[in-house]
């Protein structure tokens, strides 16, 4: 299906289902900031620093599971 651009069914698939996971992410943190609410309000209370780790891990192990 996308062999003419190079790429196969499992990247863009799991591209399309990382962008989706962003937009999620992106939607609550909106509907929350338009109530006056944060993610500490909801229980997600990190660092800049502790989530700068969270999501450097999170890329690390996926970038050494494709290799």
């Amino acid at each position: 299906m996308f062999s003419f651009t190079g790429w196969d069914f499992f990247s863009v698939f799991w591209l399309i289902i990382t962008l989706w996971y962003a937009v999620q992410i992106k939607f609550v943190t909106y509907t929350l900031a338009s109530e006056g609410y944060t993610l500490a309000d909801i229980g997600f209370a990190l660092t800049t620093s502790q989530l700068r780790k969270l999501i450097g891990g999170y890329v690390l192990v996926s970038l050494l599971i494709l290799v």
